[in-house]
């Protein structure tokens, strides 16, 4: 199967996953659902605050992505997804809704602000910076929206729907995506009856989860293989060494290279 590595040259730089509080500030502990707003976080903080991150926040706190332990109390912050999403045993991950992500920067920027005013302006920094280096997902995102909008692609994992809508694209398995997300027979069945589709349309574009060895995933890029339906490996969670525009700006330009080859 197909996967398109694009020169690393045209993405943008990378920030680190975490931070540490200076020396002689009073440490602001900013806990995070996974790494990836982890890294976002620390890309607002910079040095003002100690980022980890908390595994088991968004189930002790469900849709919760950031917990700001300020002096006294604690604060956290959401980041909502669609109806639809929400309906999913396995929602996709919020920060493959890039709008949803700046959002979040913005309400991180102005609590900081709020509880150290002193740094108003360093903050404000953080947060142009995170948004600059924003601009080319934006710009990427415009571009397939505009070559690619109603494209038909299939999706073996219901993580991915949020950036596909995103993006305008016309997902052809919706109405299974649930029963993907489960387990069990029912699951299979939908596989199943996936591979079928995909084989019976010959075209649009195949996305994966990549890093993904099950059997109903071999068995969709298979069937997209035989079909000559082009199928493209998306990133679920954050690469090592990637800060968030990268890791974003990454994906959407590999699924880039995939709508180009199934293009008419």
């Amino acid at each position: 199967m197909l996967r398109y590595f694009l020169p690393l040259m045209v993405l943008v730089a990378m920030a680190p996953l975490t931070a540490v509080a200076e020396p002689g500030k009073a440490a602001l502990e900013i806990g995070a659902a996974d790494a990836v707003y982890a890294n976002i976080a620390t890309q607002i903080a910079g040095g003002l605050a100690a980022v980890s991150v908390n595994p088991v926040l968004a189930k002790v706190a469900p849709g919760t992505v950031i917990e700001m332990r300020l002096p006294g109390h604690m604060l956290r912050l959401s980041a909502g997804a669609s109806e639809r999403q929400a309906a999913l045993a396995h929602p996709s991950p919020t920060w493959l809704h890039v709008d949803a992500m700046t959002k979040l920067a913005r309400q991180i920027a102005a609590t900081l602000i709020a509880h150290d005013a002193g740094h108003q302006r360093e903050i404000a920094e953080h947060l142009k910076d995170f948004e600059k280096r924003l601009a080319p997902v934006q710009d990427e995102m415009k571009l397939l929206r505009d070559k690619y909008r109603g494209s038909a692609v299939f999706v073996t994992d219901p993580a991915f729907a949020n950036m596909l809508d995103d993006l305008h694209f016309g997902i052809r398995n919706r109405a299974e995506l649930a029963t993907l997300d489960g387990q069990g027979p029912q699951r299979m069945k939908a596989v199943k009856r996936l591979g079928q589709r995909i084989t019976a349309a010959a075209a649009g574009v195949l996305i994966y989860r990549l890093g993904a060895h099950d059997m109903a995933t071999d068995f969709l890029k298979k069937a997209a293989d035989q079909s000559g339906v082009p199928s493209v490996g998306v990133w679920s969670d954050l690469p090592a060494g990637l800060n968030y525009q990268r890791f974003i700006l990454r994906e959407l330009l590999t699924l880039h290279g995939a709508l180009n080859e199934a293009a008419p």
